[in-house]
């Protein structure tokens, strides 16, 4: 069994900052959704949120779990 001397974990936004490209999704898959939103207030209003955080504050508190699921797995393959 090999074994390692080090591990390297990137927690989102600490070796790469993702986040444009995660706020870029959300903005496409809301518009697709009907919620509008710019990329400027995303960033102001949701950015650093989850998703389903980010789904309950734009569409509701009263989405189902599954609903937040699938919208979130759409967001992810953007």
């Amino acid at each position: 069994m090999k074994t390692y001397k080090a591990y390297l974990f990137d927690m989102n936004g600490t070796i790469i900052d993702d986040m444009p490209y995660h706020a870029a999704a959300w903005v496409e898959i809301l518009a697709e959704l009907g919620y509008p939103l710019t990329l400027e207030a995303f960033n102001r209003q949701l950015s650093g949120k989850t998703n389903a955080e980010t789904l309950l504050e734009v569409m509701g508190s009263e989405l189902p779990a599954s609903r937040i699921a699938e919208i979130s797995a759409r967001k992810e393959e953007k």
